[in-house]
């Protein structure tokens, strides 16, 4: 049936999907752990949370995240959001899970590349499958991610290293989740937020530029604000 009203525009936090990224110990995670008075699980996959008090289960495997999200699926809980930090050592620990089951050492193995690139198909879909379990759970998601430079054109398209390219480059800071599950992620993401350092201050970005990736599809956020606001 065709809808007779507009859909209202999302203002509940709790709906929200979130990717925050920036360099290591500028106050991500202490920043996440403040939202929705701590009532935030975090899926730590890098033991950053361990100078903190926060509710937290230890991603130690591929397997042992996607049981949480089952979990969190169940809705047995009462938290408002959940966090998994970082998302970037989350796909390598995908990675290992692949290479298990292809029963070789590491990505490196002519296995993993093969047929197409076979093994990078599975992290694709593994990781897919399961972020969309996740963002189908009610509750608000953060994914935390470190960041890198990448040159890219001025069309905003990624140069690969020894790519030949005609006209200027810029140099863009971005996630540092790889291309393929950072666009997937981004593209989930109703807020992609940079944490840095500007004129000595601790600020998170919600506002592109030609050198920061940043978004707010909402609409709410000021451009620029304190980290710890």
């Amino acid at each position: 049936m065709l809808p007779d009203k507009k859909r209202k525009k999302e203002t509940n936090p709790k709906n929200l999907t979130v990717l925050l990224y920036g360099k290591s110990k500028v106050g991500k995670t202490t920043f996440v752990s403040g939202l929705f008075n701590g009532d935030v699980l975090f899926l730590d996959t890098e033991r950053g949370t361990k100078n903190l008090d926060v509710y937290c289960t230890d991603i130690t495997s591929w397997t042992s995240f996607v049981d949480a999200v089952k979990e969190l699926k169940k809705g047995d809980h009462s938290f408002e959001c959940v966090a998994v930090d970082t998302i970037d050592e989350l796909r390598e620990k995908c990675i290992e899970h692949v290479c298990q089951q292809m029963r070789i050492p590491d990505r490196t193995h002519p296995k993993f590349i093969a047929n197409y690139g076979r093994g990078y198909a599975l992290v694709n879909q593994y990781f897919s499958d399961a972020i969309k379990l996740l963002l189908s759970c009610p509750i608000g998601v953060v994914f935390i991610s470190h960041e890198k430079e990448e040159k890219q054109t001025l069309e905003g398209k990624p140069i690969k290293m020894g790519e030949q390219v005609d006209g200027p480059m810029i140099a863009k800071i971005v996630p540092s989740l790889a291309d393929k599950q950072r666009l997937m992620v981004s593209a989930a993401c109703d807020l992609i937020l940079r944490a840095g350092v500007e004129n000595g201050q601790r600020v998170m970005r919600a506002q592109p530029s030609q050198a920061i990736e940043a978004g707010d599809r909402t609409a709410v956020l000021p451009p620029v604000f304190e980290l710890n606001s």
